[in-house]
C-alpha cells in the first residue's frame, strides 16, 4: 500500500506544479533526461549476516556503503542488520559461459570430470555440477554416463580458480595413506564410484565417493569425508539421525596421521595418540620402543584387542628381531616412511638362532666360553713342575684346563694352589687363575681375559648411541678381538 501512496501523491504533485511553472515563461525550465535504471535484487537476510559479509560475497561487483545506503532506505542503520530484513543488492549477471564438449570414457564419474578434466577443487564441485546440468538437460541420470556420450561442460577454469599439479597430488597422496593404513587394522576407504545411503520411507541419498570418501571401520563406524560441505547440514542430520553410525567430517584437511586421528576418534573403540613415554617390551635386557602413535582397538568390554605402534619416518629403522618381539607382546608395528604406510611382518627365517651361553657349573660355563671365543684349551693337561734327573724328585700337577694364545699359557686349576706352586708356575712363564666352584660368571670372564692380557670391560652399554626409533641397554663385556 505505501508503494501505491507514493505513485499516487507523486502525479498530483508534478500536475499541481506544471500549470504555474508553464505559464510563467522564461522564469525556469524544467529538463528531463532518461536515465538507465539500477538494476537490484532482494536478499533476505540469514542469522549470522552482516553488511561486511554480503559485500565481501559480492566482491568487485560489490556496491559502495553510499550506494547500498541509496538502494535501501528503508534501513535506518546498516551496521545493524537482522534475520528476515530485505536488502537490495545490485543484480550481478554472469559472463556468458565459455563451453566444450567432452566424451565421456570408461569408468568416468561426472564428479571425477569436474575435479580431474576440469581440475576444479573441492569446494567448486557442487557448483560446476548445476552448471553441467543446465548445459545438458538431456542428461536424465548423471550418475550413469555411458562411455562415448558427448557432454557439454564449462571450459578449463581461469588459472586462480584452478587447484595446482601439487594440491591434486598432495590429494591423491592422502588418500592412498589412508587407504594403506586403514587396511592394516582392518577397514577401508572408499573414494570411487557411488555410496547409497537408504532413508527408510524416503528413498535413498547416492554420494560421489570422488567428492566425499568413505571411511569404513572395522567396528562397524562409517565415516563421510566432507570438509567442502557438499551435503547440505540438514540432510547430513537425518543421515546420522537415522543411522548411529554414521558420522561427516567437515573440517579442513590437516596432515595425514592428524586427519587419521579425527577419524577415528568418531569410534569409542578405537585411540590413536602421541606417545609421550617409551615402550618397554623387556626389562632384563632392557629393550625400549620409541614410536611417534600408540593405536589401540578395544572390545565390547574395553579390553584391548589390537595395538599398533606407528613410527614416522627415521633413517633408523627398527630390526626385525625387535618387530618379532613386539608383536610377541601384543604391539604390531607401523612404518610411516615418506608417506608411505608399511607394516613391518619379518621373521626370524634366514636367520640363526640367537646364541646363548649355558653352563649349570662354573667349568661348564668356562667350556662354553673358550668355545665361543675360539681359544685352542686342553683338559686335563699335565703339567711337570720338578724332575727326577734335575730336582730329584718328581712333581707333576694336572691342570682341568690349559690355554695357549701366542706366547702366553693359562693353568686354570679348581682346587686351591699353594703359593710356592703359583710362583714356579709363574717362572715358567705360565699364568694361573682358580676357576672355585659358584664363581659368579662375570667373575670367571674378567679373570680369563686379565690372564690372556686380553682388553676387556664390563659396563652399562646402550644400543644405538644416536636417539631413534628403539634402544637396548645391558650390563655386558666389551671384547676386542
Amino acid at each position: 500500500m505505501g508503494g501505491r501512496m507514493f505513485f499516487l501523491w507523486f502525479h498530483f504533485i508534478i500536475l499541481f506544479l506544471t500549470s504555474p511553472l508553464w505559464a510563467m515563461e522564461g522564469t525556469a525550465q524544467l529538463s528531463f533526461e532518461r536515465r538507465s535504471p539500477l538494476l537490484t535484487e532482494t536478499y533476505v537476510v540469514k542469522r549470522g549476516d552482516t553488511v561486511y559479509s554480503l559485500l565481501k560475497r559480492l566482491g568487485k561487483k560489490a556496491p559502495s556503503l553510499e550506494e547500498l545506503r541509496a538502494m535501501n532506505p528503508h534501513l535506518p542503520n546498516l551496521n545493524r542488520i537482522f534475520p528476515g530484513q530485505r536488502i537490495n543488492l545490485r543484480k550481478v549477471f554472469p559472463k556468458p559461459m565459455k563451453t566444450q564438449d567432452y566424451r565421456v570414457k570408461k569408468g568416468d564419474t561426472i564428479t571425477g570430470i569436474i575435479l580431474y578434466e576440469l581440475k576444479a577443487p573441492p569446494q567448486d564441485v557442487v557448483r560446476l555440477l548445476r552448471e553441467i546440468r543446465k548445459l545438458n538437460p538431456h542428461v536424465e541420470n548423471f550418475n550413469r554416463l555411458s562411455p562415448g556420450q558427448i557432454l557439454k561442460i564449462p571450459a578449463l577454469l581461469p588459472e586462480e580458480g584452478r587447484e595446482t599439479k601439487g594440491e591434486h597430488l598432495d590429494r591423491d597422496n592422502l588418500w592412498a595413506f589412508l587407504r594403506q593404513f586403514l587396511q592394516f587394522i582392518g577397514s577401508n576407504l572408499i573414494d570411487k564410484g557411488s555410496y547409497f545411503i537408504p532413508l527408510p520411507g524416503q528413498g535413498q541419498v547416492t554420494l560421489d565417493c570422488a567428492l566425499t570418501p568413505v571411511v569404513e571401520l572395522r567396528d562397524g563406524t562409517t565415516v563421510f569425508l566432507d570438509p567442502s560441505a557438499t551435503l547440505p547440514e540438514s540432510l547430513s542430520n537425518l543421515i546420522t539421525a537415522t543411522w548411529e553410525n554414521y558420522r561427516f567430517y567437515r573440517k579442513t584437511f590437516k596432515d595425514p596421521l592428524s586427519l587419521l586421528q579425527d577419524i577415528l576418534r568418531s569410534s569409542q573403540n578405537y585411540r590413536l595418540e602421541r606417545v609421550t613415554a617409551p615402550l618397554i617390551l623387556t626389562e632384563e635386557p632392557l629393550v625400549e620402543l620409541m614410536p611417534s602413535w600408540l593405536l589401540k582397538e578395544s572390545g565390547p568390554k574395553g579390553e584391548v584387542k589390537n595395538s599398533w605402534a606407528v613410527f614416522e619416518a627415521s633413517s633408523l629403522r627398527i630390526p626385525s628381531p625387535l618387530v618379532v618381539l613386539a608383536r610377541k607382546r601384543g604391539i604390531n608395528i607401523i612404518e610411516v616412511v615418506r608417506g608411505k604406510v608399511i607394516e613391518r611382518q619379518e621373521g626370524w627365517t634366514k636367520r640363526e638362532a640367537p646364541l646363548l651361553i649355558g653352563g649349570d657349573t662354573s667349568e661348564n660355563f668356562l667350556r662354553e666360553v673358550l668355545k665361543l671365543l675360539d681359544l685352542s684349551y686342553e683338559e686335563r693337561r699335565e703339567v711337570r713342575l720338578f724332575e727326577v734327573a734335575t730336582d730329584g724328585f718328581d712333581l707333576t700337577l694336572e691342570a682341568p684346563f690349559w690355554i695357549r694364545m701366542g706366547s702366553k699359557a693359562v693353568f686354570i686349576h679348581k682346587n686351591k694352589l699353594p703359593e710356592q706352586f703359583k710362583s714356579l708356575l709363574a717362572k715358567k712363564g705360565i699364568t694361573t687363575f682358580h676357576l672355585a666352584e659358584g664363581l659368579p660368571r662375570r667373575k670367571i670372564l674378567e679373570g680369563l681375559f686379565q690372564c690372556l692380557d686380553a682388553p676387556g670391560r664390563f659396563g652399562y652399554y646402550v644400543f644405538p648411541k644416536e636417539k631413534g626409533t628403539f634402544r637396548i641397554a645391558l650390563f655386558a663385556l666389551q671384547v676386542e678381538r
